[in-house]
């Protein structure tokens, strides 16, 4: 109570908040604690309490997390997921979902009457905050009571903005700063009000209480109660719980009033919380929740007054045949009646420790009751040496002989005191309180529930319940009628939206032992299924990913690649001890099974590779296969980056094999490579068509040739004749483009090249020759058509040219390059088209570019002068002429060429 000096120490505002200790978490802690001291109860010590191996060790609320899971001591029942490969014509597959039914309950059971007593702290300091730092409302402040260190709050439409001190004056804060950086200024004048601006009225935050903590607790812990009696059909047998407060004075009238109370030394006094029975035993816990909701925090800790008030609750009204019995003690510190301290040795502390362990001795060997304590208080530690812990120790059962602080007697086995310190789920407070006189696990409420994975079908999607069945085996496999084990009804629930089939055995019904319970059903592999594994085989990879099948789920599931069968398979139960039944348990998964997709079930796309005049640069080629729908043409699923590189079979044996399923409708495939740097590309069969539900398979194959060859010039040939003499004088010729885009000799566009013929002449006797063995590049044409390219021959100018009629025509030469031929090769055909009147296009010329040079006599020169020259001036050039001639046979050899320009 507020000016009540407690001994222990406070959770004030100088204290760290971490000193505060999380109080809600540590109650809620304690509470679950006590609930698995209480589960584990043996039917020989008050149904309540069981022997600890480990009796010196702190008991903690981490220890009993595990309640949740399961009801103490109990596993799951043993379930299965299965599934097997049928052999029929439709590719099915066999699904099952088995739970094995496991009990030992002996065939007399029945509920043990229990009587609970919540005994309360409701003293002063409950009203402390209990350090959770949950705000649960707002309190105006005025100006003047602001300390700068603080943190206030101002409303900001429906909710509280925080506000701190940013700037201080005379030890005064003068500005109030929010964090979108609002500020408030406030002015403190030497005389009158203090006032801020802009104008606005500052809250402080009002945190939960330790008794608002209690206070949630204990309605949790009813409301378990609650649904517990829900499931007990006697009403003789249901639990009872009585509700205790104390504080001060004590009072024997029943409600929550305020008493007159006054310290041992008669000094200080006032109207505080009585010590008194606030509700007497009872299964109505809603009453109880009103009740709990209407505590006050007001008053000392006189515990000694709740334990009497315990004992005389349990005489005049817990009085049911075989009736078993449960204190349940809460305190936020030590014993007293007004401010001692039980650590200093405090005469009236030590008196009224005694009185509580003498008055928890009557309940334990009286009344024959369990005495639970939770010390909230800091420092509380069931191993803790301070005084305060060993009167938490001695006035719970961990002494049940305890009789006084100096004559605690041996410590018993079990743990019955423990600390708040460990945060845990409250709902789970009330799973072990009941106790049952038979032993005996079983497990019932059973529901088992498939939800397939986008990987499977139904085999029979529009049969009642997709065609599930229930099938029940005994022990040594042979299928049994539901009736053999007691079971007259049960539900197969489909819903076909979600794929998701579930069975739910009666409420109440137990499993019996050694009976497997299997709700079978036939799946197959989906579209879906079909579909990831032609992309992933495809790819290059495993079909199936890297999933595998669970341990236990069949020989064609278990460790073997495949596609998840089901999304999630759960079972949910009840687990029942001792005739009554726990926590529902939902949720429990069930291993996962895969399945395999059927090979017969796949088109083969079998895509060849073949090389035309080339041998393969690339270690690998690239394709992609798209789809379309022949009815409406849609696109349909399709399969990029196929890789297609040499087998074994050889360089020329390139192949890969596109797994296609099989789908309703036609479809068409249609192969594309992709560009290949160098290459030309033409297909065979490039469209591949399917037709709908059918399987087989198909090739297509795709075709590269060089998109430029090399023409080696030699191949143009030219002939030369000369008429009127015979002679030893060369002759040279040109080769120029004409329509020749794309020729390219070396790195750079082909301009042209030169022949010179230099053997000897006679007369009337053609000569030949060809080009420089020279190779030009040429661009190839595409698939099915032929490219062509022409070139012009022409005779340079004699040298010397005197006597000579040189030949002036050209010959156009046309190089065609073909497309590929079934052979494997790109032909190049020369072909040769001379001028008309051109004397040189005759048959025998067809395949060469003919000159012809005429040698004209002396004798035929004109004799008249030309130009200005004489006959005299053409015999003196003649002789000059011949002259040189001779002396050149005689000093020099003649050089022959052949010159590429």
């Amino acid at each position: 109570m507020r000016g009540i000096q407690r001994f222990e120490p406070k959770h004030g505002a100088d204290e760290p908040r971490s000193d505060a200790g999380r109080f809600t978490s540590r109650l809620v802690a304690a509470f679950v604690a006590v609930a698995t001291t209480i589960g584990l109860a043996g039917v020989g010590v008050a149904a309540y309490g069981e022997d600890s191996a480990d009796q010196g060790q702190p008991v903690t609320a981490t220890e009993s997390q595990g309640v949740a899971a399961a009801a103490e001591g109990v596993d799951a029942p043993q379930h299965a997921k299965r599934i097997s490969k049928n052999d029929d014509d439709e590719g099915t597959y066999t699904l099952s979902m088995d739970v094995t039914g496991k009990s030992s309950e002996s065939t007399e059971q029945q509920v043990v009457p229990l009587d609970i007593a919540l005994v309360l702290d409701v003293s002063g300091s409950m009203n402390d905050p209990s350090g959770s730092g949950k705000i649960v409302d707002y309190a105006e402040v005025d100006l003047d009571s602001m300390e700068s260190r603080s943190t206030y709050y101002v409303k900001n439409a429906d909710s509280y903005q925080a506000v701190t001190c940013s700037a201080t004056r005379w030890q005064r804060c003068t500005t109030w700063r929010a964090a979108d950086g609002q500020e408030y200024k406030v002015t403190y004048p030497v005389l009158g009000t203090p006032s801020v601006s802009p104008s606005v009225q500052f809250y402080t935050a009002v945190e939960e209480s330790r008794l608002d903590a209690l206070k949630q607790a204990v309605t949790n812990f009813l409301n378990q109660v609650a649904a517990q009696n829900t499931r007990i059909v006697d009403p003789d047998k249901k639990v009872q719980v009585s509700l205790i407060k104390y504080a001060g004075a004590k009072s024997d009238a029943v409600g929550n009033n305020q008493c007159y109370t006054q310290s041992p030394s008669g000094g200080s006094a006032g109207y505080y919380n009585c010590s008194q029975v606030v509700a007497n035993l009872t299964p109505d816990t809603s009453a109880l929740v009103t009740d709990v909701n209407a505590l006050t925090a007001s008053g000392p800790t006189s515990t000694d007054y709740g334990l009497q008030l315990t004992r005389g609750e349990f005489k005049a009204h817990s009085t049911r045949s075989g009736v078993q019995r449960l204190t349940i003690l809460y305190s936020d510190g030590a014993p007293t009646h007004w401010d001692a301290s039980l650590d200093d040795g405090d005469t009236e502390a030590m008196q009224t420790a005694n009185a509580a362990i003498l008055a928890s001795y009557g309940l334990k060997h009286d009344l024959g009751s369990q005495v639970i304590s939770i010390g909230a208080m800091p420092g509380a530690n069931p191993d803790g040496t301070d005084n305060a812990n060993k009167f938490m120790n001695y006035v719970s059962s961990n002494y049940p002989n305890a009789q006084s602080m100096k004559n605690p007697g041996d410590r018993g086995t079990g743990t019955y005191y423990y600390a708040a310190t460990a945060s845990t789920d409250l709902k789970t407070i009330f799973d072990k309180i009941i106790s049952i006189v038979t032993s005996g696990t079983a497990y019932q409420d059973v529901t088992m529930t498939d939800t397939l994975s986008n990987y499977v079908e139904f085999s029979h999607p529009d049969a009642p319940n997709f065609g599930a069945e229930l099938v029940i085996r005994d022990k040594d496999g042979n299928t049994v009628d539901p009736s053999a084990v007691g079971l007259t009804d049960y539900a197969i629930t489909a819903q076909p939206g979600s794929k998701t089939i579930s069975i739910s055995f009666p409420q109440g019904y137990a499993l019996k032992d050694g009976y497997t319970y299997s709700l079978e059903y036939k799946i197959v592999p989906s579209a879906k299924a079909y579909e990831e594994y032609a992309a992933n085989a495809n790819a290059g990879n495993n079909g199936y990913g890297e999933t595998k099948g669970d341990v236990g789920t069949g020989a064609s599931s278990e460790g073997q690649s495949g596609f998840l069968s089901n999304e999630k398979a759960t079972i949910d139960y009840t687990p029942r001890v001792d005739g009554e039944p726990k926590e529902p348990i939902t949720g429990t998964e069930y291993p996962h099974p895969v399945i395999q997709v059927d090979p017969a079930e796949f088109a083969a796309l079998k895509i060849h590779k073949t090389w035309i005049a080339t041998n393969p640069e690339p270690d690998k080629v690239t394709v992609d296969v798209s789809c379309k729908e022949d009815k409406d043409g849609k696109t349909c699923t399709g399969y990029t980056g196929i890789d297609i590189t040499k087998s074994s079979g050889g360089v020329d044996f390139w192949t890969s094999t596109v797994l296609i399923p099989k789908a309703a409708v036609d479809r068409t495939y249609t192969v594309t490579e992709h560009a290949l740097s160098g290459f030309r590309t033409y297909y065979t069969n490039r469209a591949i068509t399917i037709p709908a539900k059918a399987a087989g398979e198909y090739r297509s194959t795709v075709t590269n040739y060089p998109a430029a060859i090399s023409f080696n010039l030699n191949q143009i040939r030219v002939g030369k004749t000369v008429q009127g003499t015979d002679t030893d004088q060369d002759f040279t010729f040109t080769l120029s483009p004409v329509s020749a885009e794309g020729a390219v000799a070396g790195d750079k566009p082909f301009t042209g090249a030169e022949l010179t013929l230099a053997d000897r002449f006679t007369n009337g006797t053609q000569v030949t020759g060809a080009f420089a063995d020279t190779s030009i590049t040429l661009p190839t044409p595409e698939a099915g058509q032929e490219a062509t390219y022409t070139f012009k021959v022409k005779e340079n100018t004699p040298a010397p040219s005197a006597g000579w009629a040189a030949d002036t025509d050209e010959v156009t030469v046309t190089v065609t390059v073909g497309a590929p031929t079934a052979e494997g090769t790109i032909p190049t055909t020369v072909t040769y088209h001379y001028a008309d009147a051109d004397a040189d296009d005759t048959e025998a010329n067809k395949n060469l570019a003919a000159f012809t040079n005429h040698w004209i006599a002396v004798s035929q020169l004109p004799l008249t002068g030309e130009g200005g020259a004489t006959p005299l001036l053409w015999l003196v050039i003649g002789g000059g002429l011949g002259a040189l001639a001779l002396l050149t046979a005689g000093g020099v050899a003649v050089w022959r060429k052949r010159r590429l320009i």
